[in-house]
């Protein structure tokens, strides 16, 4: 009786990591950054994450990375305590292609944790590029029985058509649009179909900006309204499930975590006092819907995001908008829009007011309860961005953020985001 009631805990342990294997969404998180994460750390991002319909981290470590074993076993000692998912992303772009051994010790020394996210029994497991390396996955397959996803965005969805005998699905990496417009979800569905209605997992990230020297890298792309029309986006295309780019990167600023200075590349100074975690407090609204599950109560919440500059207050740091290398250059402050970004869930209809320093303040007016998104454009405005949402003539909720400035600390532009909420 005893052995019947032991294999029937652990088949339910496995369980809990395998089921509702569709419409999970995970947060990409970059292991390199996470070396000084205490355990406790670990527990309190897992909590957060959690707490806002997160259902797990994407771990993304790269080969020969000297912190893996302390950064793994850190992530899956919290997942477990915490009862949150973990899988695996080998990073080909980071340090190179790993050892095909190396991929399968990993995966069948951790598979077995009870936090490790399986589909029917298979230990998921997805790629940060590595197309080059495409054939070891024949013999990972064989030796893990991995369910595996890559991303080869590289390729593209007519790329990927030669290597569908390897895959179960196809992540694709391109969340951010191309110049000058939002993102049409038409990229998803060529990719959809190029994997012939496989397991696609989508993107879904809110800004990109880096300024990383050392990596050749200094452009952005349009993030702006992104976040919103993104996930309105899943809604309707209804992926099999949604990854976050990021919770973790700072480099890149798409972070939807707490800021840890200690993760900081150098020369990421643009990521100080610009926190990024009120884009979580939206989710929950975002991610129920992609569910089909009850949507929590809005209270009210105000979600704003801005960048303090205006984007030709100062220098441009040498920034260009899209990546040069591979796509047709803009000026950033072609690609990035001079507005605030409002998300308000509210409880009933309700007015929003908006008001910059001493400018007149201007009203965007909801007719309906729920998710209320909109832009206000800053008309050369400086001074603190006050929102404040008022319904029946009585203000009911009040946010003040950072001062929108013509002073570059950085000597140039900040391109990054300001993120606020209340």
């Amino acid at each position: 009786m005893k052995a019947i009631l032991a294999l029937l805990l652990v088949a339910l342990a496995s369980l809990a990591s395998t089921v509702a294997a569709q419409k999970l969404v995970f947060a990409h998180h970059v292991a390199g950054v996470a070396a000084d994460l205490t355990p406790e750390q670990w527990k309190s991002d897992m909590k957060l994450a959690k707490n806002h319909l997160i259902d797990g981290f994407v771990l993304n470590i790269a080969s020969g990375d000297p912190n893996n074993e302390k950064i793994i076993k850190n992530a899956f000692d919290a997942a477990d305590n915490v009862g949150f998912l973990v899988f695996f992303s080998f990073d080909y772009a980071s340090r190179g292609a790993f050892n095909t051994g190396n991929v399968i010790d990993y995966i069948n020394r951790f598979k077995g944790r009870k936090s490790y996210y399986k589909i029917n029994g298979r230990p998921y497991v997805s790629t940060f590029e590595g197309p080059g390396n495409a054939n070891d996955w024949v013999s990972i397959k064989e030796a893990t029985n991995c369910f595996f996803v890559p991303d080869w965005t590289s390729l593209g969805p007519n790329g990927i058509k030669a290597h569908l005998d390897k895959i179960d699905g196809a992540f694709n990496w391109n969340a951010w649009p191309d110049g000058p417009t939002g993102l049409s979800p038409a990229g998803d569905d060529a990719w959809r179909k190029a994997i012939n209605n496989k397991h696609y997992l989508m993107g879904v990230s809110p800004w990109f900006y880096t300024s990383l020297p050392q990596w050749n890298k200094n452009w952005l792309w349009r993030g702006d309204n992104l976040w919103h029309y993104r996930w309105e986006d899943v809604i309707k295309f209804q992926p099999s499930m949604v990854e976050i780019i990021t919770w973790n990167d700072f480099g890149e600023t798409h972070y939807i975590g707490p800021l840890y200075p200690s993760g900081f590349p150098q020369g990421a100074d643009y990521c100080k006092d610009h926190p990024h975690q009120a884009w979580l407090s939206v989710l929950p609204n975002y991610i129920a819907r992609y569910k089909g599950i009850a949507v929590p109560k809005g209270n009210d919440k105000i979600v704003y995001w801005y960048k303090r500059n205006y984007g030709k207050s100062c220098a441009s740091g040498g920034t260009t908008g899209n990546n040069v290398a591979y796509q047709k250059g803009y000026q950033p402050f072609e690609i990035q829009q001079e507005k605030i970004f409002v998300t308000v869930l509210l409880d009933a209809p309700a007015k929003v007011h908006l008001k910059i320093g001493t400018a007149a303040e201007q009203v965007f007016t909801s007719t309906k309860a729920g998710l209320f998104h909109f832009d206000a454009p800053k008309n050369g405005a400086l001074g603190a961005v006050v929102v404040r949402v008022v319904r029946d003539g009585k203000e009911v909720r009040k946010a003040t953020g950072a001062a929108l400035t013509n002073d570059c600390p950085l000597g140039h532009v900040n391109w990054n985001a300001w993120v606020g909420e209340s």
